[in-house]
């Protein structure tokens, strides 16, 4: 099973070689299959009721542990059909954990503005910029004047200040323009 971890490592992922995050990804990943108590074990000798029964406990503790898990263990089984290792087919239908639905609820406008009435007044713009832009709130939380291009009302943030570690490009409309323009007059312009 080990053999996988290293090829999936190597083969890297849907855009080219896996970043760092995607790498320990595959590690924690492969864990339990690399490591836990069913590691040691040829292919051929485990039972998809046991598979299922490990993945089903870890389930109950941690459901997005358990379908990474699972998903890794589907990858590492193909992976040993490639290489013609016998093993009991049924395993490959294995049930992988569904996703819950996400029950978050956005902030009615009313409850965006008493928010906005309590938040340091040095800081209303990012909210206001934020609410519109619908990105991530650390991203505009870190704008960098550099980033933004109010002639082409465009913010290019820089993999290093996104979460999927890739540049992401926003284009602004003519209000959130406006809260930028607002936001960088009020501070001190900077030296040549």
């Amino acid at each position: 099973m080990s053999g996988h971890l290293a090829h999936a490592l190597a083969r890297g992922g849907r855009n080219g070689e896996l970043t760092a995050a995607g790498a320990k990804h595959w590690r924690f990943a492969t864990r339990p299959w690399i490591e836990g108590p069913l590691a040691g074990r040829p292919l051929r000798s485990l039972t998809r009721a046991e598979l299922q029964e490990t993945i089903d406990a870890r389930t109950r503790t941690n459901r997005v542990s358990a379908r990474n898990e699972a998903h890794a263990l589907l990858a590492i089984l193909k992976y040993a059909q490639g290489d013609n290792v016998e093993f009991p087919a049924s395993l490959l239908a294995i049930a992988v954990p569904k996703k819950t639905k996400k029950s978050r609820v956005d902030l009615t406008t009313a409850e965006f503005d008493f928010l906005l009435g309590v938040v340091d007044p040095r800081s209303r713009h990012i909210f206001e910029l934020a609410s519109t832009l619908g990105n991530r709130i650390s991203e505009p939380l870190a704008l960098e004047r550099q980033w933004v291009d109010l002639s082409e009302r465009r913010i290019v943030l820089p993999l290093e200040a996104t979460k999927e570690k890739r540049a992401k490009r926003l284009d602004l409309t003519d209000e959130e323009t406006e809260i930028v323009e607002r936001r960088w007059r009020r501070v001190r312009p900077l030296r040549p």
